[in-house]
């Protein structure tokens, strides 16, 4: 009997093998599962196989069955110690898999000797090829469409009206998010896509950041069309040679326009550097590059050690944020919050040391037109933050004379929102950042005079309400009408740049495309609309079928429950964006970071199942007074607090945590 993790293993290293459902392999699996204490059938092992078999040979994954989601559930089950061989062997094919589903760049060399730090406009990520990834270059283009781009396409407005638009109170309306996460999850993602996409409106093919998970929105300088060295020194406070940034500050002034938990979460990171940097001068005095301070007349020397603490710091943080990437944020991609369990999806694990096998990494990324897309979860908007954005819209209406949308604007108004909103950073850009006003809609919340920080009991403020505040359910026509002129933009955005149709990307990746509306979406309202509006399931375009998708729905290994193409194709790209950066991969070691940095960007998994968030962000810069360790808002901040006590109590874990839900 061959064993699930020899033929598993044929799979994950890219032999030939393709599996036809023998006895033999079928029972090899059920074998190892239950060695290692899963309970297993056939149908299960059956389905693990042609899961893995689709995804190898290329015939098209049939997504609607939930096979990936099954797989995922037995991973999480598996013991952590000692990890097993066919665990070991699945953790393996699944990010082979996923990393194998988008095209990636190439490999180059690795590694420089000397300390590594991270360009400001992200160059030289891939050394081989410098200037993947780099702030300024052109979005590259996964799949060339081959739908005629002169067929008639319904109107935009009707696409908001039919497939987006988020109805009344009396129609349905607002849907909870059916995993009980809260706005802060989408705040974290909004942090990862300004990241990611920033596009010149002057030149819409162009994306001005960086295409790396590098805090580009909290370390950059914009300048032209670039994120550069000037737009990081704007923020960096150098008079003390201390590595410091400036107190309570982000670079990217597109942070301006989102709500205050967001801008929260923002200036935690902010002063999670300035921490790092001051830990370095106590942790790690006897590293050669903070030993020996110079003395005050010695000007080159400080300013040395000035870049030195600074991209030390900067390497930490951003190790850290990626932490928080892998545990707190993939884990609840996944739903494995609701398992007591600390494992996460192992993207950036070295899987064959010994070998010349591993999936690669330090390959560099470059972002994708389709996947500035991809990520446009409007629909996830909480009742809250969408009562403010429409408070904001009411603010630029101030500012640009009534009726500013219908009238002023008119007809060109989706060309003319991008330029306003730049209009309005250049004012700002012009200004000291330490005295920039980030709660503009809250004048109440003031800087210190003297440290110039925002009050922590107002920071935490926001992020509590914002755990309080349930995000919205993914699926057709659930998109806040006060978005209705952003997405016309998006919608016009899209086709000016030709993007791909639904299907073409399902195809890409290896997803079986959709043969009937029906198939598309089961809601009859929704699949007669997508049917009304494009005729024919091949010319349903990318942004509109990913918004009028159907979800998925909770069960195990499953936590965003949002489309299955999105499900499936973010989880590809987490893959591309750690295994592929440098400093997230091969660099990512305790010579570039120190050993008390490398140790500092570990997670904890003996407390709150090694979430990262609670002890390292809030607890540690807003205080035990605002932010108790032992609390569920601490900790577990991405889920409502009904969410996060179900869990709990299920666990038996009520006597950890102070809350009085709990008790």
């Amino acid at each position: 009997m061959e064993s699930a993790a020899q033929f598993l293993g044929d799979i994950a290293t890219n032999s030939k093998v393709i599996l036809k459902g023998t006895k033999d392999h079928v029972d090899g699996i059920i074998a190892d599962l239950h060695a290692v204490g899963l309970k297993t059938t056939a149908e299960d092992a059956q389905s693990l196989a042609t899961y893995l078999a689709q995804m190898k040979t290329g015939d098209g994954v049939d997504d609607r069955a939930m096979r990936q989601e099954k797989l995922m559930s037995w991973l999480f089950k598996l013991p952590l110690e000692p990890k097993s061989a066919v665990g070991s062997t699945l953790e393996h094919g699944v990010v082979q898999s996923l990393w194998d589903t988008l095209p990636n760049p190439c490999p180059g060399w690795t590694q420089h000797s000397g300390p590594q730090y991270r360009r400001a406009d992200g160059s030289f990520n891939n050394l081989y090829e410098p200037r993947v990834g780099r702030a300024g270059e052109a979005y590259i283009r996964n799949v060339v469409s081959l739908r005629d781009q002169s067929k008639d396409l319904p109107s935009p407005e009707d696409v908001f009206e039919k497939l987006f638009r988020r109805r009344t109170p009396a129609d349905g309306g607002f849907r909870k998010h059916p995993c009980g996460i809260s706005a802060n999850m989408f705040y974290m993602a909004t942090l990862i896509t300004h990241d990611l996409f920033n596009t010149d409106i002057t030149n819409r093919f162009r994306n001005k950041t960086t295409s790396y998970v590098d805090m580009a929105w909290l370390y950059g300088k914009f300048h032209d069309v670039r994120w550069n060295q000037e737009m990081q020194d704007s923020v960096r406070d150098k008079a003390g040679h201390c590595g410091k940034l400036h107190a309570d500050v982000f670079a990217d002034p597109r942070l301006d326009l989102q709500p205050p938990g967001v801008i929260a979460m923002a200036l935690l990171w902010c002063r999670n550097h300035n921490w790092i940097a001051e830990q370095l001068l106590i942790e790690s005095k006897d590293d050669p590059r903070f030993s020996a301070v110079p003395k005050n007349d010695d000007q080159q020397g400080l300013e040395l050690l000035d870049e030195h603490l600074f991209q030390t710091a900067r390497n930490i943080n951003v190790g850290t944020f990626a932490t928080v990437v892998l545990k707190d944020y993939v884990r609840m991609l996944l739903g494995i919050n609701r398992e007591n369990t600390t494992w996460t999806l192992p993207i950036n694990q070295e899987f064959s040391p010994s070998t010349k096998n591993d999936i690669p990494k330090a390959t560099g990324n470059q972002c994708s037109i389709e996947f500035n897309f991809i990520y446009r979860w409007h629909s996830a908007i909480s009742v809250e933050d969408e009562q403010w954005i429409e408070g904001l819209f009411e603010d630029l209406e101030k500012r640009l004379g009534p009726n500013w949308m219908n009238n002023r604007l008119g007809s060109i108004l989706p060309a003319r929102i991008p330029a306003f909103v730049q209009e309005r950073h250049d004012e700002r850009a012009s200004t000291d950042p330490r005295c920039r006003t980030y709660f503009a809609l809250n004048p109440e919340v003031k800087r210190d005079p003297k440290t110039h920080k925002y009050p922590d009991a107002a920071l935490a403020d926001f992020i509590k309400r914002a755990t309080e505040s349930s995000a919205g359910a993914f699926g057709g026509r659930q998109v806040p009408n006060v978005f209705k002129d952003i997405e016309i933009m998006s919608i016009r955005h899209a086709r000016e740049l030709g993007v791909c149709t639904l299907n073409e990307l399902r195809t890409l990746c290896n997803l079986r495309p959709y043969r009937t509306f029906s198939e598309m979406n089961d809601n009859e309202a929704i699949a007669t609309a997508l049917k009304d509006l494009y005729g024919d399931i091949a010319d349903v375009e990318l942004y509109r079928g990913l918004v009028a998708e159907q979800a998925k729905p909770r069960q195990e290994a499953t936590g965003l429950c949002a489309g299955r193409t999105i499900t499936y194709v973010i989880l590809s790209d987490a893959v591309a964006l750690v295994r592929g950066d440098r400093f997230l991969t091969t660099e990512l070691n305790p010579y570039n970071l120190t050993k008390w940095g490398y140790d500092e960007i570990q997670p904890d998994n003996s407390w709150s199942f090694g979430n990262v968030l609670g002890d390292k962000l809030l607890n540690r810069h807003l205080g035990e007074e605002n932010m108790p360790r032992d609390s569920i808002y601490t900790q577990y901040m991405f889920s409502t607090p009904e969410e996060t006590t179900r869990n709990i109590k299920r666990f038996g874990m009520e006597k950890v945590y102070r809350d009085e839900a709990l008790i």
